[in-house]
């Protein structure tokens, strides 16, 4: 059985414009090409069929390409180069058409931290894996280890295993040693409200700048 979906009558109660049919797919382990369920309209009572009268509903089989995760190669990237981090999606099953894998990018970096490298990519026929580069941009400011990290959310065709995530650091190559330090000290850190109609007493706060 590759679905279920209910036979029979739809109805449609007043005030309705619109109602459901709910076809479920069976999600096997069986190896086999895409299938189509032809859903046809026919008989309507208190009504007129239109020019479309039936649908195809088109079961993409997730087998034949086999289960698809992702592996750091190498996970440490650094500005300094700069040096490139690398991420490979590999498929367990057949090769014999291109695979198409979207996936999801987070992590602690920003978005001009990095080269863009989008968020999908095609497994060639032929091929059980491709790699995904992740190069750091090389600034000026200066700031902690940052992660890309990419997660797997799609693969039509297949389906998607384990690991479904991987995580590039990158190292960044400006100290903050030399960096200044920014403090707030209240001159005095005690503020009354000095009447109704007077108004109130000011707090000057200052903001001190200091060397390392």
């Amino acid at each position: 059985m590759d679905y279920t979906l209910a036979s029979g009558q739809l109805t449609f109660f007043p005030g309705d414009t619109n109602t459901y049919l709910f076809l479920t797919v069976v999600n096997d382990s069986v190896t086999e090409s895409n299938e189509t369920v032809i859903i046809t309209l026919s008989n309507p009572v208190n009504a007129v069929l239109d020019a479309t009268t039936n649908h195809t509903y088109t079961i993409i089989d997730d087998d034949g390409s086999g289960a698809v995760s992702i592996n750091g190669i190498n996970t440490n990237a650094a500005e300094a180069g700069p040096v490139s981090g690398t991420l490979r999606i590999s498929r367990s099953g057949s090769t014999n058409s291109d695979l198409g894998v979207s996936y999801q990018v987070t992590g602690t970096a920003g978005p001009n931290d990095t080269f863009h490298f989008g968020n999908s990519v095609v497994i060639p026929a032929g091929q059980s894996n491709v790699d995904l580069t992740i190069t750091p941009v090389d600034d000026n400011i200066p700031e902690p280890t940052e992660t890309v990290t990419v997660t797997l959310t799609s693969v039509p065709g297949a389906h998607i295993g384990t690991p479904k995530s991987a995580t590039v650091w990158i190292a960044d190559n400006h100290s903050t040693s030399n960096s200044p330090i920014v403090t707030l000290v209240a001159s005095d850190p005690i503020a009354a409200w000095a009447g109704r109609i007077r108004g109130c007493s000011l707090s000057p706060v200052t903001v001190v700048r200091m060397r390392r």
